[in-house]
């Protein structure tokens, strides 16, 4: 049991180590990025300068970063090349919010085609975010991105970085098969990494991957290899890789005594260059080291320390991690209300961590704290953690539930708004394609009914003159009598026939007009309405206009009527009513059921309702309601 809790700590801090180094190998990588895309060499260099300056002398890192801005002014790629050392930088001082929000910014910029692989040093800094913050998945999701763009542009260096970043994203899933994958893809690109420094941090990321498959003896001699590099380029971000990478593999070989130098060292290095990241991850390995090593001094003594880190970067992991071993160490030592305390807030941090092992220790340390109580503290504590799973059980199904059954209903509801969309747009269109052959038969049975009149008014007219005028006794009173009909009839028909323009008029007033101008001296036409407002499309109002027309024709010809009476009607919620009223001999009721087929049509073709009443020597009325 002791080896194999050993052996999940020794997994955790693996994992704990490899994301900083994934991130110090990415703010190198893009040095030599900066120096590949940027057109004037020198910008870039200005830059980078400013950076490195404002990193040493903190008091003036303002006025720095306000003369960088000045330069990635310039041009699009000098503002790429500054977001890129600026989003690196904060990641570097914990600030991965701020860092997220740069990427972001150079995501956004406007690259030319050669430039293209400026983009993938931001995806390579939302990676390493995402990393940081856990999201282990998301992380190599930007990675790829940043795979793809730099294979794009034939960039092998920036490919084995990137590699290197997937390959430590996979070991912090556990994943070690795919991590020595990408690892030793990285490595076989070493041949196009030009710089010491940055093929140091891949050997050693290559190296960790090696001693995670079991192959320790050849995790060795590489990660060594990897600190030679190291010292030859003399970049301290790559030792202090370099450095925990051998700390590591000689605490795997049980070589404590080397680790812990290695541990110190980096934790130094770290200090020096400010890199917090790292010097946690040293402080970790350590205090894991002292736990298996039982020395419950060194334990208690570098933990305020590392805790202290681990809050100021809240890295709730190795927050979690240092309480559990400080706890325990604190509880061999005899201070066991101090052990408890520090055990209880490590449960309380990570319990799905923590699990069963934690509750073990806490109990074990409640027996000597407290052995009155021990049998009762034990059972209420097991039965709360009961009743709190079966409880956050039951919450979860009652949550999946209705989660699932509210998805369901959205899917259904939105269906059903669906087809009820497509069935109104269906009846739209078969409306307006009703309304559109009406109008066309309503035209045509027009014309028919002009020519008619024309032949069978007009023209027997015409020719009952004409023999009246041959003859020798011509009534001079009744040929005048018949010129004023044939005058009357004209006019009527000539109405008739003038185009109505309902874009330039409304329906009300060229029925109004209408009226106005088939008015006689024996027959009155008389319009009344308030339905000025009412909208209508051209094909409604013709439609409408022709049935009144008609309606007024039928009245003129057959109804023997004084006075004609036409009302529009505004009755609100655009709803129209027509009335075509006379005071004639009025009609069968024969013809109110069968006759008048033109005129029903129409109105049936507009969705309309239409009523017919009439009386005996009394008049007609014909009434109509539309709604729009």
């Amino acid at each position: 049991m002791f080896m194999l809790q050993n052996r999940i700590r020794t997994i955790k801090l693996v994992i704990y180590i490899l994301l900083p180094i994934a991130i110090l190998f990415s703010c190198r990588q893009d040095v030599v990025q900066d120096m590949s895309y940027a057109g004037t060499m020198q910008d870039s260099i200005n830059i980078a300068t400013l950076f490195a300056r404002k990193k040493s002398n903190k008091d003036s890192s303002e006025i720095y970063l306000n003369q960088g801005r000045a330069i990635a002014a310039k041009s699009v790629k000098n503002e790429a090349i500054f977001l890129g050392y600026w989003g690196k930088e904060m990641i570097m001082m914990g600030q991965l919010d701020s860092a997220n929000s740069i990427a972001d910014k150079g995501l956004q910029l406007n690259y030319q085609a050669n430039w293209r692989g400026l983009k993938g040093k931001f995806y390579n800094i939302k990676g390493n975010v995402a990393g940081l913050k856990k999201q282990l998945y998301q992380s190599i999701d930007y990675y790829l991105h940043a795979e793809k763009i730099y294979e794009s542009v034939g960039d092998s260096a920036a490919l084995a970085g990137i590699y290197s970043n997937v390959a430590n994203s996979y070991f912090s899933l556990k994943d070690y098969p795919s991590a020595h994958q990408y690892a030793d893809k990285a490595y076989a690109l070493l041949p196009s990494v030009k710089e010491s420094n940055i093929a140091s941090n891949i050997i050693t990321t290559y190296a960790l991957s090696l001693n995670k498959i079991g192959k320790n003896k050849e995790a060795l001699p590489v990660v060594r290899k990897a600190d030679s590099l190291a010292d030859a380029s003399q970049n301290k971000m790559a030792k202090i890789a370099a450095t925990i990478g051998l700390a590591e593999v000689y605490k795997s070989e049980l070589l404590f005594d080397s680790a812990i130098v290695y541990y110190n060292k980096c934790i130094a290095l770290s200090k020096e260059l400010g890199v917090k990241h790292f010097e946690l991850m040293s402080g970790m390995g350590l205090l894991s080291l002292y736990e298996e090593q039982g020395n419950d001094d060194n334990v208690i003594q570098l933990a305020e320390p590392t805790i202290n880190l681990a809050h100021q970067l809240q890295n709730v992991d190795v927050l979690h991690t240092a309480k559990r071993i400080t706890g325990k160490a604190l509880g061999k030592k005899g201070q066991y209300q101090k052990g408890f305390q520090m055990l209880n807030e490590s449960y309380a941090l990570y319990d799905s961590v923590a699990g069963v092992e934690n509750q073990k220790n806490i109990n074990e340390l409640l027996v000597k704290y407290d052995a009155e109580k021990k049998e009762k503290e034990i059972l209420n504590q097991n039965l709360l953690l009961a009743k709190k799973e079966t409880q956050l059980r039951n919450r979860q199904i009652i949550i999946l539930a209705l989660t699932l059954g509210l998805s369901i209903l959205l899917v259904v509801y939105f269906y059903v708004r669906k087809l009820n969309r497509e069935r109104l747009v269906r009846l739209e269109i078969e409306k307006q394609k009703k309304i559109g052959d009406a109008y066309i038969n309503g035209e045509q049975k027009e014309r028919t009914r002009l020519a008619f009149e024309i032949h069978d008014g007009i023209a027997s007219m015409l020719t009952g003159i004409s023999y009246k005028l041959r003859a020798e006794d011509v009534n001079k009173e009744e040929v005048i009598g018949l010129l004023t009909g044939l005058h009357e009839d004209t006019r009527r028909i000539s109405h008739s026939l003038m185009p109505i323009d309902f874009e330039q008029k409304t329906l009300s007033e060229s029925v109004q007009n209408l009226c106005e101008k088939i008015t006689t001296k024996n027959i009155e036409v008389v319009f009344m309405g308030n339905a000025h407002h009412i909208q209508l499309d051209t094909h409604e109002s013709l439609l409408l206009y022709r049935i009144i027309q008609e309606l007024i024709n039928n009245a003129l010809k057959y109804a023997q009527c004084k006075s004609i009476f036409v009302r529009l009607e505004d009755k609100g919620n655009d709803s129209l009513e027509i009335s075509v009223e006379d005071d004639g001999i009025g009609i069968s009721d024969d013809l109110i059921k069968n006759g008048l087929v033109s005129i029903k049509e129409r109105v049936k073709s507009l969705g309309a309702l239409l009523d017919i009443a009439s009386v005996n020597q009394e008049g007609t009325s014909v009434k109509i309601r539309y709604n729009k």
